[in-house]
């Protein structure tokens, strides 16, 4: 059984500090994606604001202390309070754009099964440039072991749904 990570919260704390240099380049418009983490309590959290930067981000931890934090690969005309999945009571929040990322692990974390990540990752990356659909955005470490890419789709017909039900079903298709 795998040993649970052991965080230090001074260190966490500091690292979240409304004085980091968190890079927010990466996306067009942050405010339009749901933040998420976990605590050092192992509860998930939602931003209960719009994350601007950095600042904003660490305004809306409050006093938790994150040890993994998540933004959505979805953008929301408003990314607050969104309903969960499979609720149909509320009404439907509006689907702005989606990323299309691919989550690439070769466990367990070494360097040679880093080494296969990264073929991996290579190779996809590669097969992806075929596809005239979708354009290359990003690739990242994912911060356990392997890679993220991150690619624009560029098909937006799916995003001119008026049905915003239908609409969200046919992206996540």
């Amino acid at each position: 059984m795998a040993e649970e990570a052991a965080f230090n919260p001074a260190v966490l704390e500091g690292y979240y500090s409304r004085d980091s240099e968190i890079d927010f380049s990466w996306m067009k418009k942050s405010t339009q994606h749901q933040f998420r983490w976990r605590g050092l309590n192992n509860r998930w959290n939602s931003s209960p604001r719009r994350v601007r930067d950095a600042n904003t981000l660490a305004k809306a931890f409050g006093k938790s202390i994150p040890t993994d934090v998540y933004v959505s690969t979805a953008s929301w005309l408003n990314p607050v309070d969104l309903p969960r999945l499979h609720d149909t009571e509320s009404s439907a929040p509006v689907l702005l754009d989606h990323w299309v990322v691919f989550d690439i692990d070769v466990p367990p974390f070494s360097q040679t099964t880093m080494e296969v990540a990264r073929m991996h990752t290579v190779r996809l990356h590669e097969w992806m440039k075929q596809k005239p659909d979708y354009a290359f955005s990003h690739v990242t470490f994912s911060g356990s072991k392997g890679f993220h890419l991150f690619y624009h789709d560029l098909q937006r017909e799916k995003f001119q749904i008026a049905d915003l039900r239908i609409r969200e079903e046919t992206v996540r298709a």
